[in-house]
């Protein structure tokens, strides 16, 4: 079965007992150094080396073990004080203690997953962690931490021993079978070959009492070994128990050291020293130096000595004789202070830097610390000769020089007395005012206490050093403060001081602008104290006295710029007078006019206005028309359509109601003649009728003629000119003749098979016509060109054209003074 296994196994099967006996701790300054404790399913045994086998060896201690507890190891308590040595095991992860009444959680793990093979000595307590072979080391202040991990491949026994120097051993009985000793810090001190042992892989834990090895292996084989110096020799024994134990502990072994002891000792001035010794016997002393006395047989020795001495202790070993040196060193000082009293003062707070001096006898190697106490008053230094101290009250600060626990842990005190001295000041003042016009007169008193000088902040940019001084202030709102102080403190106090009952004349006009004949008025705004006498108010207008009331209300009759004043009169006498000017606009006188009322669509008017320019701030036009132009006293306007339009001139003034005249214009239309365009016409034309024989009004014509319509028998320009409704519209028309003998004809299809009958599309001029321009183009039902040409004698062959219509265009002219036509129409190809 693995180490594992049988602790799970323990677990379980442990029983809860009565937890009276507590006489059973450990006692590792009686007989259990003789022997070893081990773990098994009813509880914790004892077994003494000593004696042979018994009923009563190994012996069950009455103490209870903790249920689901895991590993068992023996040392003084490291997590509260106690008398003796006592037994710790883990619990789920955690280091448990007993008391002996029962076990107490440490709250500390004890390393890895699987750190519950432990061993204790020299203040610590060791966990193996079998599957991941790592060492972790606890101390009783915090968690236990990775100490090592040992290298390469460990199948030793599942159980760590530890001596009183806090040394520890690990024992490999699988290959490479070793025991081997690390010191606290890790590092590999010592390494011892085994003999006489199977290989095994884990057990039930081993123990190391006196020069002595025992471990259970996993055969259930229980084995003794003798330590030597280079190799253990093992032999079989008899089981001390009926079943394999799952854990082994022992008190701290000490005589395993094997290297001569090279120490220093420190005492207190004249001290005492208890050494034992880690050697055998026989033992023997001597003093190499100094003067000291040394008691004792061994391997206990009591060393006194009241300065530096050097003493030898011999002891024998497994390695023959072993010699210990003592270095004795008797460290001391004075300490001295720099005062033993003195006054500190301060306004409120206290600062101070006190001093020390001291003087050691010992040279080198010894460690002195300065520490200052009470520390709630030390700002820093407290570890130093000069501190930085602020005592709120009288205090008494003790400086302690000592030496470091393994130096002796040595005390030497002096003290001082700071006796604190308040400066403090605490700044006050008074004052009494006197009133004026326009200005008050302040005397102020210093009430500051504890002040030799005062300096004195007026609000207004004025100071003074005087105790008590006077000052004269206009009205307003001012800051006055004092800062009063003394050789070493001071203090500030400030007030506000408001004149609140100045007198200040204000008004304000409703209207700084009014139109001539309106009425304006003035609202009286004056800061006055209206709580005391009587105040009276005179109004003035351009210098002239107006009224006495308190508000003015005035209407101003001529336009013009008018100076407003308001002198207020308090019950002192005193005056104030305010100013306002005011402006009065003239009446304003705007007219406007039109070049004519009655037009013609699209002829042109003149729009004109005449305004008053005082108080004027814009004017705009708005003809009827759509237009709206600003800032102009003369428009143009047309209209294109007849009716009767309303034309509006609009005078903006800034105070003054604003002006709008309106005129109406009438807009005729004018008559609709339209002669049609120039025209050619063949001289055999016998008449050709030009005008509008339906149209109205007067018609005029350059010919002479007074109808609607004439004929045009002649080459010429004809001019007309119709008038209606007082409106003229002229128009004109040249019309110019021709020869009549050019005959043209254009087919309306055509059969392109080549059968030398109308397989082309042109046109057909007689033979007299005199052709001076042509153009054709053919186009299919796309739109698209097919054709084009410009000689009528070139006509379309219909060259893969389908049968169906198509469009053409003809441009030509005729003769020299013909203008030329356009002839559109559809062809029909035939196949």
């Amino acid at each position: 079965m693995s180490t594992l296994l049988k602790r799970l196994a323990l677990m379980l099967c442990l029983a809860v007992q009565s937890m009276s006996a507590i006489a059973q701790l450990p006692d590792c300054n009686g007989t259990d150094p003789t022997g070893f404790y081990f773990l098994s399913q009813a509880g914790i045994y004892f077994y003494d080396n000593n004696l042979p086998q018994s009923s009563s060896n190994p012996r069950l201690n009455t103490i209870p073990f903790l249920q689901g507890g895991l590993g068992l190891a023996i040392t003084r308590n490291l997590n509260v004080p106690m008398p003796g040595t006592t037994f710790y095991t883990v619990r789920n992860g955690i280091y448990h203690y007993c008391t002996g009444a029962g076990w107490v959680s440490t709250g500390h793990s004890a390393g890895g997953t699987m750190a519950i093979n432990i061993g204790a000595g020299g203040g610590y307590i060791y966990s193996l962690d079998i599957l991941t072979n790592s060492v972790y080391k606890y101390d009783g202040t915090a968690n236990a931490s990775l100490l090592i991990t040992i290298p390469g491949a460990f199948n030793g026994i599942a159980d760590v021993v530890a001596d009183c120097k806090g040394n520890f051993y690990l024992l490999n009985t699988n290959g490479s079978q070793f025991l081997r000793k690390y010191a606290p810090d890790g590092t590999l001190l010592y390494s011892w070959a085994l003999s006489g042992i199977p290989p095994t892989n884990g057990g039930g834990g081993f123990s190391i009492v006196g020069k002595h090895i025992y471990y259970s292996n996993n055969n259930n084989q229980f084995f003794k070994g003798e330590i030597k110096c280079s190799i253990i020799e093992f032999e079989s024994q008899a089981e001390p128990w009926t079943s394999l134990p799952s854990d082994m502990a022992e008190c701290s072994p000490c005589n395993l050291e094997f290297v001569p002891v090279n120490d220093k000792h420190y005492f207190c001035d004249n001290g005492v020293i208890q050494f034992q010794t880690a050697g055998l016997p026989p033992y023997s002393f001597s003093i190499i130096s100094g003067s000291a006395t040394v008691t004792g047989t061994g391997p206990a020795f009591v060393i006194n000595a009241s300065n530096n001495a050097v003493v030898e202790i011999q002891s024998g070993s497994v390695c023959g004789t072993k010699k210990d040196t003592l270095n004795i060193l008797v460290p001391s000082a004075t300490v001295h202070t720099a005062k033993g009293l003195d006054t500190l003062p301060g306004c409120g707070v206290y600062r101070d830097t006190l001093q020390a001096s001291f003087q050691a006898n010992q040279p080198g190697g010894v460690l002195y610390h300065v520490q200052w106490s009470p520390a709630s008053g030390i700002i820093s230094g407290a570890n130093t000769l000069e501190p930085i101290v602020n005592p709120v009250l009288n205090t008494t600060y003790t400086v302690s020089i000592s030496t470091p626990p393994g130096q002796g842990g040595c005390v030497w005190k002096d003290s001082i007395r700071l006796i604190v001295k308040d400066r403090s000041v605490n700044a006050g003042f008074s004052f009494q005012q006197s009133g004026g016009c326009g200005q008050d007169t302040f005397d102020f008193q210093s009430t500051s206490i504890n002040a030799t000088q005062n300096q004195w902040f007026f609000g207004d940019g004025n100071t003074s050093t005087q105790t008590n001084p006077q000052h004269v202030y206009p009205s307003g709102n001012y800051l006055i403060t004092l800062v009063s102080g003394n050789e070493l403190c001071t203090d500030t106090v400030s007030k506000n001081i408001s004149l609140n009952h100045e007198l200040k004349a204000s008004f304000e006009p409703q209207h700084y602008i009014i139109c001539q004949g309106n009425e304006d008025s003035f609202n009286n705004t004056s800061i006055y104290d209206a709580t005391i006498g009587t105040t009276s108010f005179a109004w003035t207008i351009n210098g002239i006295h107006s009224d006495t009331t308190k508000s003015l209300l005035k209407t101003f009759a001529s336009p013009g710029n008018y100076t407003i004043g308001l002198t207020v009169t308090d019950h002192r006498g005193c005056q104030d007078t305010a100013i306002r000017n005011i402006v009065v606009d003239p009446s304003p006188d705007v007219t406007s006019r039109v070049s004519d009322s009655t037009l013609c669509t699209d002829d042109e008017i003149t729009l004109t206005a005449s305004f008053s320019l005082p108080g004027l701030s814009g004017i705009q036009w708005d003809p009827g028309n759509g237009d709206t132009p600003k800032d102009l006293a003369e428009i143009k306007a047309a209209y294109p359509a007849p009716g009767i339009y309303t034309a509006r001139f609009h005078a903006s003034y800034r105070a003054c109601p604003d002006i709008t005249i309106d005129r109406d214009i009438v807009v005729s239309s004018k008559p609709l003649v339209n002669l049609g365009p120039d025209t050619s016409l063949c001289t055999e034309a016998t008449s050709y009728i030009i005008g509008n024989p339906a149209s109205g009004g007067l018609w005029q014509w350059n010919t002479g003629a007074a109808t609607p319509t004439i004929n045009a028998e002649h080459s010429g320009l004809y001019i007309c000119m119709v008038t209606e409704n007082g409106c003229t519209t002229t128009d004109s028309v040249l019309i110019e003749n021709y020869t009549c003998d050019c005959k043209l004809i254009v087919p309306d299809a055509f059969t392109p098979n080549n059968d030398g009958r109308n397989d082309r599309f042109h046109p057909l001029f007689a033979a007299d016509c005199s052709v001076k321009g042509y153009e054709l183009i053919v186009y299919n039902r796309w739109g698209q060109e097919v054709f084009h040409s410009f000689q009528p004698s070139e006509g379309w062959d219909g060259y893969q054209a389908e049968n169906g219509t198509y469009k053409y265009m003809m441009r030509y002219t005729l003769g020299d003074n013909y203008k030329g036509e356009l002839k559109t129409g559809d062809i029909m190809v035939i196949r």
